[in-house]
């Protein structure tokens, strides 16, 4: 290897160690997907008729959507949104506006869920889902994109009823008046970590089906009698139980992804070793490389007597074929 080519390939080893510690470790936080919620719905303040009556509903409601709106005292129309199939920590709920809508300058809270509900439009005022803000710190502010489109909010496990669900609740705040009409919800509404696989039970293995055994023939009955064949119902075989889904893998969309553990000391053995190897290399390359060593007589040391005289050279005379290695003086021609 030149001198040249080894200093390169170190300087390759070297730079692929300190791109090795350098590198950003894996995200230690769950893998996560979108899904859409399990059921949803909204509820109207003006909708404090008798029963059996309703107030009718806001010109700019979309259909199958939401509505969020307030008044100088408060919320005057609620929605709240419950989802199943995740996984347990921190997701991010995100609804966009209808055409016409603006969350600017709304202030909207996200507050976990403390009552059972049934999903609504524009529903009663006095069924509305019981908010229990405190849980969550007061609540979790929404967050409106630049343009106002969209409003995100970050729900932690106190929106979470159990490991694999979430149960929220959005309080429009006053005291300026505002109204916000929410398109259906999709499949990208929530960004929540996927529920871990549950590996299958393994299935019960059958037990042994003994043979039936014939019953014996009686040598001594009379002539022409024949014992009658014994009848042998067949098994039914068993039917295998299906194997049982994790209940939180429904509601995800996309595959989970399986990673690596990452260890900082394994990443750091690897660096060094890559680092020692490129040393080795640059010094190897850097080093005098020395001629060739002759063998034999052609070493120069080894010869029959050291510091004797050279051997006459040799003389060739004669012309075409007849020439011929001369010792000594030419023969006189008679």
């Amino acid at each position: 290897m030149s001198r040249r080519l080894a200093r390169r390939v170190s300087g390759f080893f070297i730079a692929a160690a300190i791109a090795l510690v350098a590198a950003p470790a894996p995200s230690a936080h769950a893998d996560t997907a979108k899904t859409g919620p399990s059921y949803f719905g909204w509820w109207y303040k003006l909708n404090t008729a008798p029963i059996g009556s309703s107030a009718p509903l806001p010109p700019d409601t979309p259909p199958g959507g939401l509505y969020l709106a307030a008044d100088p005292t408060g919320p005057a129309a609620v929605s709240a949104l419950h989802f199943n199939g995740t996984g347990a920590g921190d997701a991010t709920l995100t609804l966009a506006a209808a055409t016409g809508s603006t969350y600017t300058p709304a202030t909207i809270l996200a507050c976990p869920v403390s009552s059972t509900w049934n999903p609504a439009t524009g529903g009663g005022w006095d069924v509305q889902p019981k908010a229990d803000c405190a849980k969550a710190g007061g609540g979790v502010k929404g967050v409106a994109d630049g343009s106002g489109a969209s409003m995100s909010w970050k729900l932690g496990p106190a929106f979470q009823p159990d490991a694999a669900s979430y149960d929220v609740v959005l309080l429009p705040q006053g005291p300026v008046p505002f109204r916000v009409a929410v398109p259906l919800p999709d499949a990208n509404t929530l960004d929540a970590p996927v529920a871990p696989a549950i590996a299958p039970e393994p299935e019960p293995e059958a037990p042994p089906v003994e043979a039936p055994v014939p019953a014996p023939v009686d040598v001594g009955s009379s002539v022409g009698s024949s014992p009658s064949p014994v009848a042998t119902l067949p098994t039914p075989a068993r039917r295998r139980p299906a194997p049982r889904v994790a209940a939180g893998s429904v509601g995800a969309t996309n595959a989970r992804a399986l990673k690596a553990p990452d260890s900082r000391m394994q990443r750091m053995m690897a660096a060094m070793a890559l680092a020692l190897l490129g040393a080795a290399l640059w010094w190897f390359g850097g080093a005098e490389q020395r001629g060739p060593r002759l063998l034999g007589s052609l070493g120069g040391g080894s010869g029959p007597e050291a510091g004797a005289a050279p051997a006459p050279a040799l003389v060739v005379g004669g012309i075409g074929r007849f020439a011929r290695p001369r010792v000594g003086r030419p023969q006189p021609l008679t």
